[in-house]
């Protein structure tokens, strides 16, 4: 049992305290589990003060108090929504949100379909080392940061792959529909043009992969992954790889290598773009967080591990690979020394 012990705290001190332990909590934390952690650091946690904070801090929109899944005596609490972020930096900004798993998770999780792809493990690092630019995601989702700096790109040499992406797009969706429209029983079946491209932007895609080059219909059988899942909503799982190979095979079936040809453009395309607009946004947030003085050591030492890549163009093919595929390594790393870090 802990004991109880007096101790004076510094003003706000046990709340942010409290913010701190389940902002760093896999999912929701008991309210045991909070008690503990702060004996651990004061020597002392006491259970009415806790809980009272607890109850004023969900008062003020900071933590919200959530069923455990299971049956349980205690209390569970947990932070979920951007807003109730939003109020943690309003009431205590001194808790610094980006350096913690729950907060750029929480902005993710909208943006990104699937947890750990490259792009993913970018946006991650960037929104860990950068400040400024994990604040401007709590008033300006990800997405729209993103399609806003994406105007900057056709004013470079990326405009060509954003041409890719426009053009090709519903050329590749319209071919695709009318191609599953001819599997028998799937001829009223369909999928929206936004979901379809959706799918699209969630095909793996790495530039240290051998065979991003070559094997084409490795996209192909992700696509109809995608697609299987949607149509199959209300098929048993069981059934559900028979409709993706009805799918894959009806993709395939004319012109083996045009259409998988097309949607390799389109997911290259689009890991190029979405890949220069992360780049785009962290050199502006950078720049930022050096002007107001807020970078700190290990924003500066990721600067300097990209700075000695140099240049990337994306005219010369084998120093387009050869620099692209250092920048995703270098992110890895970095990724990497992160997530070892919120052990």
């Amino acid at each position: 049992m802990v004991e109880k012990t007096k101790v004076h705290f510094a003003w706000k001190e046990v709340k942010a305290s409290i913010l701190e332990s389940v902002l760093d909590s896999n999912g929701p934390i008991s309210e045991p589990s909070i008690r503990d952690q702060l004996h651990v650091k004061y020597g002392a946690a006491d259970q009415g003060l806790i809980n009272r904070q607890l109850h004023s801090l969900e008062s003020i929109g900071c933590v919200e108090h959530v069923s455990p899944g299971k049956k349980s005596r205690s209390n569970y609490w947990d932070i979920r929504k951007i807003k109730a972020f939003k109020n943690i930096l309003a009431e205590f900004p001194d808790v610094e949100l980006h350096k913690h798993k729950k907060f750029i998770g929480t902005v993710l999780k909208e943006f990104y379909g699937e947890v750990g792809s490259m792009l993913w493990k970018r946006s991650y690092v960037q929104l860990y080392l950068s400040p400024s630019f994990s604040i401007k995601c709590l008033d300006t989702d990800l997405k729209t940061l993103c399609n806003r700096v994406s105007k900057l790109n056709m004013l470079s040499e990326y405009s060509n792959s954003m041409r890719n992406i426009g053009s090709l797009t519903p050329e590749v969706y319209t071919t695709c529909m009318k191609r599953i429209s001819k599997i028998p029983d799937f001829s009223n079946i369909g999928v929206s043009e936004e979901k379809f491209n959706k799918m699209l932007s969630e095909i793996k895609f790495c530039w240290d992969d051998p065979d991003y080059n070559t094997h084409e219909q490795r996209f192909v059988k992700e696509l109809s992954k995608h697609i299987s899942k949607e149509v199959g909503k209300e098929t048993p799982a069981s059934a559900l790889d028979q409709i993706e190979i009805k799918i894959f095979e009806a993709l395939i079936e004319e012109f083996q290598t045009d259409l998988p040809n097309k949607i390799r453009k389109i997911v290259y395309s689009q890991y190029v773009n979405s890949g220069q607009c992360l780049n785009m946004l962290f050199e502006h947030f950078y720049s930022r967080d050096v002007i107001d003085g807020t970078a700190g050591e290990e924003e500066e030492a990721f600067i300097s591990d990209i700075q000695n890549i140099g240049p990337i163009t994306l005219a010369d093919k084998d120093k387009r690979l050869f620099g692209l595929t250092n920048l995703d390594q270098i992110y890895n790393k970095w990724y990497e020394k992160i997530k070892k870090k919120e052990k």
